[in-house]
């Protein structure tokens, strides 16, 4: 029972650091392996199509992060 939460947490670690917005926790909770394979198929399939609005977003934080601190120091 304890590794059922485990895995939950680490699933909710992925989630945040995709940013794929909440599809896979209509997935969760597993209590079956055949969901557990599921979900990693679905998570390496939309991983990829993510990808670049992923980097196209961090790159925004960072532009974002380095106005803010010129301003400060200007």
């Amino acid at each position: 029972m304890q590794s059922i939460f485990f895995l939950r947490a680490e699933i909710c670690i992925l989630c945040r650091k995709n940013e794929l917005s909440g599809k896979i926790f209509f997935l969760i909770p597993f209590f079956e392996m055949e969901f557990f394979i599921l979900f990693f198929l679905f998570f390496f399939f939309t991983k990829k199509k993510h990808k670049k609005e992923s980097k196209n977003f961090s790159k925004q934080k960072m532009e974002k992060a380095t106005s803010k601190k010129t301003e400060f120091f200007f």
